[in-house]
């Protein structure tokens, strides 16, 4: 099949390689790519495409991509008394019927106790003033 350009729509040098793009589509032949490793990616079943990249194992561009990371084997530094590093997590969720879509949930690294607070907005002044009860809840 001819691109608009008259080239092979198929062959991998006739896309935009200028594009920041990952995947491309070439025309309606069935022939997908993935450019990032240049690798032929099969699969349409009757107009259903499939566009799974290959895996780490497929790609050996992306496998040593993944052999050259570091791995930090270094522990880190305990906390010594409660209360001393704070892990603080936010997961959003479909509003209920109160408005709270967000948690806003508080580890102490030292003992493990969670405390959890439900947000109606993730704005500073709002988690400031959570945060600020929690202190005093501490302190006590």
């Amino acid at each position: 099949m001819e691109s608009s350009q008259g080239q092979d729509a198929t062959d991998i040098h006739s896309l935009r390689k200028d594009l920041p793009v990952s995947m491309v589509i070439a025309g309606f032949t069935g022939v997908s790519w993935y450019i990032g490793a240049g690798v032929r990616v099969r699969g349409i079943l009757s107009n259903r495409l499939d566009l799974r990249a290959p895996n780490t194992a497929q790609c050996s561009a992306c496998a040593q991509a993944k052999i050259k990371r570091q791995v930090s084997r270094e522990l880190g530094t305990r906390p010594t008394e409660p209360g001393e590093r704070l892990a603080i997590d936010f997961h959003d969720f479909h509003p209920d019927h109160e408005k709270f879509n967000s948690l806003m949930l508080i580890t102490d690294r030292y003992s493990g106790w969670m405390w959890d607070y439900y947000l109606q907005s993730r704005e500073s002044k709002g988690v400031a003033d959570t945060l600020r009860d929690l202190l005093k809840f501490l302190e006590v």
